[in-house]
């Protein structure tokens, strides 16, 4: 009974030890851009919700400074907080946001929920992010479904250059943009 889901869905408001499975570029129907960040509780941890997701979006800002144009014009501090808890090198440099994002798959992290309501709904939200607590991971994918270490760059915007890359897969980057 441990592991079994409230009937709303909804997971209580504290603190989870995650991975970070899979990153997606995306537009919302009203062109807003989101690096949409899904998390899977870790399942070799005792807590509550195991193979559960959280789901975080981190919005492109409508007047990006400097440091948010490195990254696309993604809100900077909000990825930079999540590169620190996940133990970046600090002052390693990435040549594109792809690279940055592929090095931050299946790392450990803890995230706080709360909830809020949003038309008459009670939603999770995230709140905060800090290093596991846990920092060996042996958590197991619970299916073979989709691999866990894909980021998903936007079709009509790819990052390879002359073509669009809807997925990639591995890879890493060691010069470009200073992080």
């Amino acid at each position: 009974f441990s592991e079994a889901n409230s009937g709303n869905g909804i997971k209580p408001e504290g603190w989870y030890e995650c991975i970070i499975a899979k990153i997606e570029e995306r537009q919302t129907k009203n062109g807003a851009w989101g690096l949409n960040f899904s998390f899977i509780i870790r399942n070799d941890v005792d807590q509550q919700y195991k193979n559960g997701y959280i789901f975080h979006t981190i919005w492109r800002k409508r007047e990006p400074s400097t440091n948010d144009m490195a990254v696309k014009g993604y809100n900077f501090g909000q990825l930079m907080a999540i590169a620190r808890v996940t133990k970046f090198t600090d002052g390693k440099e990435y040549e594109t946001l792809e690279d940055f994002c592929k090095e931050m798959l299946n790392k450990p992290i803890r995230i706080e929920l709360y909830h809020d309501e949003y038309n008459g709904k009670k939603q999770e939200r995230v709140k905060d992010f800090a290093e596991t607590v846990f920092p060996e991971c042996r958590h197991v994918p619970k299916t073979a479904a989709p691999a866990a270490n894909t980021y998903a760059a936007p079709v009509s915007q790819g990052f390879a250059v002359g073509g669009d890359m809807p997925i990639v897969y591995g890879g890493d980057g060691d010069d470009g943009i200073p992080f």
